[in-house]
This record gives C-alpha cells, structure tokens and sequence, in this order.
C-alpha cells in the first residue's frame, strides 16, 4: 500500500462513519489541512504513531504483511510469447476446419 492508497482509505471510512476532515482533525489535534493532504496524496510524511492514530480513530488498522512479488521482465516477455503462440495455433486451427468444411 502506498501513500496515496492510505489516503483514499482513510477518506473513505471518514465519509463511511460521517466524520469531516475539521472534526478528524480536532479529535487527533492535527489540522484539517494535514487530513486533506493526507486523503488527496499529497502528504509526504506523517510519521506512524500519527498514522496509528488516525486509522485507530476511524476504526482502521495497518497490517504489515510481505509484499506480494511481482513478475520479472522476463517472465513477462515469456508469458506473452506464450500467449502468442497458442492464439496463433487457435487461428491456425481454425483456419483448418474452415478449409476441410469447404472441400
């Protein structure tokens, strides 16, 4: 999850419960500004007890779990090659049952 996802989440369940950002920000005593940074992406850093604080506020919580792993290059290349190859055979085919249904 990045900062931008955070953001959206912490939005999300503001607007759920009903809270404004004004009344967020009284609660954890930030100012309504950081909240709107934070909701839209463009707060850099906030620290964790911070984050801790506004998640534990609306009934969030951070979960910190290993990162799923992404595909490499290579990998990629092959799987479309792949994938490639078996839509080619799939025309081929069909082209063959085309051409013995005609004679």
């Amino acid at each position: 999850m990045d900062m931008t996802e955070l953001g959206q989440a912490v939005l999300a369940k503001r607007k759920l419960v009903g809270m404004t950002q004004a009344t967020l920000a009284a609660k954890l005593n930030m100012s309504r500004a950081t909240i709107s940074y934070l909701e839209n992406g463009r707060l850099a850093e906030l620290g964790l007890r911070k984050y801790l604080a506004i998640c534990s506020t609306l009934g969030l919580a951070l979960v910190v779990q290993e990162e799923a792993s992404r595909p490499t290059l290579r990998e990629l290349v092959r799987d479309n090659q792949l994938e490639a190859a078996k839509r080619t055979q799939q025309a081929r085919d069909r082209a063959l049952v085309r051409s013995g249904a005609r004679t």
